[in-house]
């Protein structure tokens, strides 16, 4: 019970036994004191913003004589701040408006989530935004061309795609090149545009293909 906090509106500045300190005592330890999530006790289901105690139990935390507490707790009950139902072993207090202070947390709480859903969403966009941003990474990587060759089974080699764009500093023109991809594209549209029979790169070659002549196939 010693872990946690409550919230305390400045509203109760204005309540009317605030300047009875005895009254006042007395309602800050209930409102510490009351569970703040439903339990149960001796097959009891106690809610939140109830508790079960005594006079004596209530004196000995809040620091009040016995006759103290008797008072104070009067005076409470007669402003409807809270109910009391006692037996001849104990008493249920329950703080009327305890709805008012927990709508308090879930607005809180409510606000929390909300920027926990904003801050995820974010992050998840920036994650995508750098995912994006690898695969169009200028210069790309030997195995990333390699691999969209393979997918598109042309005949462009990899390694001389990356030779020829490194010599020229990966300028597409008088531009700096944006899309690798692009350029792959256009290497192998060239390549089917200008009906040269070019072998197909290792990665295609089977074991009934000659091996490649650099001199028999130029570029």
């Amino acid at each position: 019970m010693n872990n946690g906090w409550i919230k305390l509106h400045r509203s109760l500045l204005d309540w009317e036994w605030w300047d009875d300190q005895n009254t006042t005592r007395l309602w800050l330890t209930i409102l510490l004191s009351v569970n703040h999530e439903p339990k149960q006790w001796h097959g009891m289901t106690i809610n939140a913003g109830e508790m079960v105690t005594s006079y004596r139990k209530l004196a000995a935390k809040s620091g009040l004589s016995y006759q103290s507490v008797r008072s104070a707790l009067a005076n409470i009950q007669s402003t409807h701040e809270v109910t009391c139902k006692s037996t001849h072993q104990y008493t249920v207090i329950k703080v009327v408006k305890w709805g008012d202070f927990q709508s308090l947390d879930d607005q809180a709480n409510t606000q929390t989530n909300r920027q926990v859903a904003h801050k995820l969403t974010t992050n998840k966009n920036k994650e995508e935004r750098i995912k994006k941003k690898d695969i169009n990474t200028i210069p790309p990587k030997l195995e990333d061309v390699a691999a969209y060759c393979r997918q598109r089974h042309n005949n462009v080699d990899p390694q001389t795609f990356m030779d020829f764009y490194e010599s020229k500093g990966w300028m597409v023109g008088k531009n700096k090149m944006k899309d690798w991809k692009a350029c792959v594209r256009t290497w192998e549209k060239n390549r089917k545009s200008d009906h040269v029979v070019i072998d197909p790169p290792d990665y295609f070659r089977t074991s009934t293909q000659k091996e490649y002549d650099p001199e028999e196939f130029k570029w």
